[in-house]
């Protein structure tokens, strides 16, 4: 039972931080900053959900669908219809959330990056299942008729296809999609969210190796194992291998790196540049990998020190995201992809 694999102790959250300090020794990377980059603030932008939020109650009480709610924070959860998730696993769920987002502030120094400015349903985080695939076809048809969804351009309506909305501060999706893996989406949705929408009220979006890393290791810690995958993940039959709920990337990958074969590893640089697009097992591993090692050994100290939060600031500024990893590490493309390669082979 996935509700079984996820303790909702206080020190699960204690737990994020032991599994993920890891302070680098001599032979890796410099402990010091050799450029101290100074952090541009930008101009923000308040991103809300509210018409979002106001659309979907609206097409909930047109179509006769009754509306639970489960939360009151920093994440919410929030049924349409008949979903079948009781008061008793909406509040387990909603904590799963919790945690996660309160994982990131852990990871960045407690600086209140992802803590939503007010206590109002429009700043938090906001995830919406509805109970069926038609149910959501008509909600989706409905929130791109107000405005306040586009239409896709393309030939793909993916957002039909996967069944899953995205929106400032929320999520659309169906209980048929959700509730069988609810703790994952839960801990995978809400770092998604909240890393995002930093990114978002500053004009950018979150670099690719970040954003995948930041949702599935997340997923590991509080859940236990990585079951939300990308769709381009999903779709290219390079990738299956490996992709099933008990395969261990992180044991593959130093396989990998043992071997050494030529064409199958990529620099951090390379890595780093990744755009999902018909990427391979072998290729998305290294990127977990990569994204591991980097927040592993950038979390850690006080808030003007700690590395993580300097390269998201960073990075949401508008910096080029490879340049500010190996300016705050102090060290070159060659450097950090062989620190990450002996820290990556000690994985089990």
């Amino acid at each position: 039972m996935v509700g079984k694999e996820f303790s909702m102790k206080a020190s699960v959250l204690t737990s994020i931080c032991l599994c993920l300090v890891f302070i680098l020794s001599p032979s890796g990377l410099s402990a010091a900053d050799k450029k101290k980059g100074e952090i541009k603030e930008v101009e923000t932008h308040q991103l809300t959900n509210q018409a979002y939020m106001a659309g979907f109650r609206q097409f909930a009480q047109g179509t006769g669908q009754k509306i639970q709610s489960f939360g009151k924070g920093t994440v919410r959860l929030f049924t349409a219809g008949n979903v079948g998730i009781d008061p008793k696993k909406g509040a387990e769920l909603v904590t799963i959330g919790e945690q996660a987002v309160m994982g990131l502030e852990m990871w960045t120094g407690k600086q209140k990056m992802f803590t939503p400015r007010t206590k109002s349903e429009a700043d938090a985080y906001c995830i919406v299942v509805l109970e069926s695939d038609a149910a959501f076809d008509k909600f989706l048809a409905f929130i791109r008729e107000r405005g306040t969804a586009k239409t896709p351009s393309g030939h793909e309506d993916l957002t039909k296809k996967l069944k899953t909305l995205h929106g400032p501060r929320c999520f659309f999706t169906t209980a048929k999609k959700f509730t069988p893996i609810g703790n994952n989406w839960m801990a995978h949705l809400s770092a998604k969210l909240a890393l995002g929408t930093y990114y978002y009220e500053r004009g950018n979006s979150p670099p690719i190796w970040m954003s995948i890393s930041v949702n599935s290791e997340m997923e590991r810690l509080l859940c236990g194992r990585q079951l939300i995958f990308t769709i381009s993940y999903e779709d290219n039959k390079n990738a299956s291998k490996g992709a099933t709920p008990q395969g261990n990337w992180a044991k593959d990958c130093a396989r990998l790196i043992r071997k050494g074969k030529k064409g199958e590893l990529f620099t951090a640089h390379q890595i780093m540049a990744f755009d999902l697009i018909g990427m391979t097992y072998n290729q998305y591993i290294q990127l977990w990998s990569l994204g591991s090692f980097l927040r592993a050994s950038t979390i850690g100290g006080s808030k003007k020190k700690n590395k993580f939060a300097k390269i998201i600031k960073r990075t949401a500024n508008g910096e080029d995201n490879s340049n500010v990893v190996y300016d705050v590490f102090g060290g070159s493309d060659k450097n950090l992809t062989n620190a990450w390669h002996r820290w990556a082979v000690s994985q089990k």
